[in-house]
């Protein structure tokens, strides 16, 4: 599947498709069979062969549910999140912010975000694999933060607006806890956070960590 993914990146999909077809879907396995058909489904999707890829969409999506693996998403709270953050965010909002004193505890993380599917996971490899990088694979450390924002008097978020420096410094503290019950880290790592989706909370990774590298992936 990796060779018809790197074939697909490169622009050539009818040899990617001619490459996963020569594999067979493997039903014994749920996990190795879904990444393949929602391969498939991208592939004929390419090629403007919509009903060959909804069906394979359709068939990775049926064992994606029954994998266990994955939670069935709550469809209206996630854009219930994302409608009442686009309603707060504003260059004014923004721009009214308090300015606490920049507040050194340790390298900023570099997140690692996107839409699922666009080659995080593989990117994730890669990077793992270097001495220095340490990587935090879809852990919810930034969500623990939003639950701790949640809990000021004006609600998360509302309370990015207010912070002072004791407030950035003990959310750090929350974040960095988090991550080193996920996987531990050093001083001398450098720690990639990759959470597809934490491209919703890039207003909480702006106030904390304000000199924090983002890669967004495009696929």
């Amino acid at each position: 599947r990796l060779a018809a993914v790197l074939l697909r990146r490169k622009g050539l999909i009818s040899e990617a498709l001619d490459q996963l077809l020569d594999i067979p879907v493997p039903e014994h396995n749920p996990e190795v069979a879904r990444n393949i058909h929602f391969e498939l489904g991208t592939l004929y999707d390419r090629l403007n062969e919509s009903e060959k890829a909804f069906y394979h969409f359709s068939e990775g999506n049926r064992l994606q549910n029954t994998t266990g693996q994955y939670h069935r998403a709550d469809k209206d709270r996630y854009l219930g999140v994302v409608k009442k953050l686009s309603e707060t965010y504003s260059r004014e909002w923004i721009d009214s912010w308090s300015t606490p004193a920049v507040v050194e505890t340790g390298p900023s993380p570099v997140f690692l975000m996107g839409f699922p599917c666009s080659g995080a996971t593989l990117l994730n490899r890669i990077l793992d694999d270097h001495p220095r990088l340490r990587v935090m694979d879809e852990k919810p450390a930034l969500e623990l933060v939003c639950r701790e924002l949640n809990a000021f008097p004006e609600r998360y978020p509302a309370s990015l607006a207010g912070l002072n420096k004791d407030d950035i410094i003990r959310l750090r503290s929350v974040y960095f806890s988090a991550v080193k019950e996920y996987i531990g880290i050093d001083s001398n790592s450098i720690l990639i956070d990759k959470l597809p989706l934490n491209m919703i909370r890039a207003g909480v990774i702006a106030r904390l960590f304000p000199g924090a590298k983002i890669i967004f992936l495009v696929d």
